[in-house]
């Protein structure tokens, strides 16, 4: 595949926004995923605004493209490196995942918001 982004990571980023779990990303699933979670403003610009319409044969510009790619080619960056600190993690002497969560869970309650 190109740029180095395999099938594995293709499926792992649609498991992962697929709000569902159909196996596809729907709009609302692939808004989640290109618009950044810290721009509050900007997400509700993007999703607010009316939506065009596209024809069966029609293309993103270059540019739009290669932004997009770039962005998906990001995230799966960030898996794998999330991926390997996980495994970094589990394979060290003395790590317990129930003791990692007692740290954030500071207040007991089981689970952490």
């Amino acid at each position: 595949m190109a740029m180095g982004v395999t099938e594995a990571d293709c499926y792992y980023l649609v498991k992962f926004f697929d709000s569902d779990e159909d196996g596809q990303l729907h709009y609302p699933d692939f808004m989640q995923m290109i618009l950044p979670c810290s721009n509050s403003k900007l997400r509700a610009q993007a999703t607010q605004r009316p939506n065009g319409i596209c024809g069966k044969f029609d293309y993103l510009t270059l540019d739009v493209e290669k932004e997009l790619a770039e962005l998906i080619l990001a995230e799966v960056r960030m898996h794998r490196e999330t991926e390997d600190m996980k495994q970094e993690l589990e394979s060290s002497k003395g790590f317990s995942t129930k003791a990692c969560f007692s740290v954030f869970d500071d207040c007991s309650m089981s689970y952490i918001y």
